[in-house]
Parts: C-alpha cells; structure tokens; sequence
C-alpha cells in the first residue's frame, strides 16, 4: 500500500505519457520518486496488453541498441532491470470506504487494513467491527500484515490450513468445478 505524495508530466514514450510520481509506503517515513503509466490508470483492463508491453520492450531495445548494448550481455540485462521506462508503475485507481459506511454491502473481494488503533476499543465494540469488516466479502478478503495475523498462524497452523482449505473448496464449488482440486 502506497501513499500518492505528487505527481507531474515527465515524458512521452513508445505510445505512453510517463507521469513522475513521488509515493511513500505506508508504514514508512522515506519516499521514493518513479514513473507512472498514465493511460493505465483511466483504461478499463487490469494491466497492460501483449502490444501494449510488446512497444515498451522495443523501445527498450533500440534505445539500448544505440548505446552499443548487444541483447544477449549482461549489461543489456542489467540495464532492462532498471529501466525506469519498462519498469513504471502499473497502477489503478482504487477505491475505499469505511468499515461502518459499508455495512449492508457486499463485493467480490475486500482489502481490510486493520490500523493498530483499532485494538483500542471495547472487546464488545472491536468483535462487532470485526463481524462487519470481515463479513462484507463476498469471495476474496485480504488483510494487512497485522501483528495478529501471523501470531495466528503460529499458534494455530493447522486451523489456518483448514481455513485456507475450506475457502478454496467454496471457490471451487463455485466456479463450477467442486471435484476439481489442485493438491
């Protein structure tokens, strides 16, 4: 999870206008400077196309092939790892409310970032916020790197197991496909 600090024009390449964006990590003060696909944000695909990514490789290439970067070497390696052009962000809007302004609704698949403050309310308070945030998935639901959730796992392996298990079987069932299972 990113914090969006700005963002400008930077360039226009292989058929892309290149934002530059300054993000900083949500639990961490430092903040890092990168490029952003701007037409990957208002399309409606999740990511970029085989053509799409096909023209940022081939300017990628020819720009490497004027600096006398053979495709094969190690610095052509080198360099398509920290191209900042390849590697911009691929990044969508996205889209939160609270857990109390989503009561009553449901969607396929919830982001839950449970902040430690939270861990601050009555017992009775805090197990009804739970019931709400955590019921309001419908298939999916994804949680923070929380304290409690792998102090879960650790003391419990084999109950987070079978819930991993069991929420794999629903999506299996489903989907349409209950006797298939991957093992």
């Amino acid at each position: 999870q990113i914090i969006l600090r700005s963002v400008q024009y930077h360039a226009r390449r292989a058929g892309f206008t290149f934002l530059k964006a300054k993000v900083k990590a949500l639990h961490q003060e430092k903040e890092k400077e990168v490029l952003l696909i701007r037409e990957l944000l208002y399309n409606d695909r999740p990511g970029l196309g085989r053509k799409e990514t096909q023209r940022l490789v081939i300017d990628f290439d020819q720009r490497q092939r004027k600096k006398g970067l053979k495709r094969k070497s190690e610095a052509y390696r080198e360099a398509m790892e920290k191209d900042p052009y390849l590697n911009a962000l691929r990044a969508k809007f996205g889209y939160a409310i609270t857990c109390h302004k989503a009561q009553g609704g449901e969607w396929a698949q919830v982001f839950l970032n449970i902040h430690p403050s939270l861990y601050g309310l009555p017992g009775p308070q805090l197990y009804r916020w739970y019931y709400t945030a955590l019921t309001r998935a419908e298939d999916q639901l994804w949680l923070n790197d929380g304290w409690w959730v792998a102090s879960f796992n650790q003391r419990r392996p084999g109950a987070a197991a079978a819930m991993q298990r069991a929420a794999k079987r629903r999506r299996l069932q489903r989907s349409g496909n209950p006797g298939k299972q991957n093992k």
